[in-house]
Formats: structure tokens, sequence, C-alpha cells
């Protein structure tokens, strides 16, 4: 549940939809053009963006949330590396269509190339396999 202090610093802004624990996210990545990770702190692959890949919604992130994940800037991610370039990445591929359609293709693309079901079910083989080999 979303804590009430955090829903009043954005409830009544147009344009921000305050939802809280959503049971069912694919609902929302439908009606959403782009997500935001501005994480300051994290380590391996950030779930936030893997999701949003998934969906073929955009994602603009800071470096440290992209950090590890194979993401090259304006092709499959936005990065962000200060405030105002953060913000200078999300009005660009809010409103850039051709960018928009690139990153949306490229993204769903390589998480499916990376980090898809089928990827991990092929590393796994691969894994068994090399483990075979040593026996």
């Amino acid at each position: 549940r979303l804590p009430e202090e955090c829903a009043k610093l954005w409830r009544g802004n147009p344009g921000v939809d305050v939802v809280g624990y959503i049971e069912q996210i694919t609902p929302l990545f439908e009606r959403c053009r782009l997500s935001i990770a501005p994480l300051r702190y994290g380590a391996g692959i950030k779930g936030k963006i893997g999701t949003s890949l998934c969906h073929g919604v955009p994602c603009v992130a800071t470096l440290l949330a992209a950090e590890g994940m194979g993401l090259t800037d304006q092709e499959n991610i936005m990065l962000g590396a200060d405030p105002a370039a953060f913000a200078a990445a999300i009005v660009a591929a809010y409103q850039d269509e051709m960018l928009w359609n690139k990153l949306s293709k490229n993204g769903l693309s390589l998480f499916e190339e990376q980090y898809s079901l089928r990827r991990g079910l092929q590393r796994l083989k691969d894994l068994i396999d090399d483990l075979a080999a040593l026996a």
C-alpha cells in the first residue's frame, strides 16, 4: 500500500496518477507512454527497467539504474546523468515520435534477446551442457 504522505505529494498534479500497488501491471503499461527509473542506488538487473522494456514502453533512467544491463543511451533507453539531463531525456523521449518508436522497438528486442524466459532457459541448458561436458 502506498503511504498517504507519498500519495499527497503527487495527488492533484495533471498527468500524474497515484495508483500504489497494482495486481496486474500490463493494463497500466498499455496506458503509459514512458516509464522513469530515477534510481540513486541499486545493483544488478533493475526490475523497473526490465518490466518497462518487456511491455515496449521506453524508459528514462539514471546511469546507475541502467548499470550492468547492456543498455545503450538513445538506442534502447534514455539516460540522464544529472537532473537537467534526466528531464531533457524525458521530454525528448515523450515528444519525438521517431525516437520513441526506436526506443520501444529496440528495448523490447534487447529484453527478448537478454532477459526473456526463452533466453533464461537457453542459458540454463548451456550451463547444464557445460557441466555435463566436465563429467
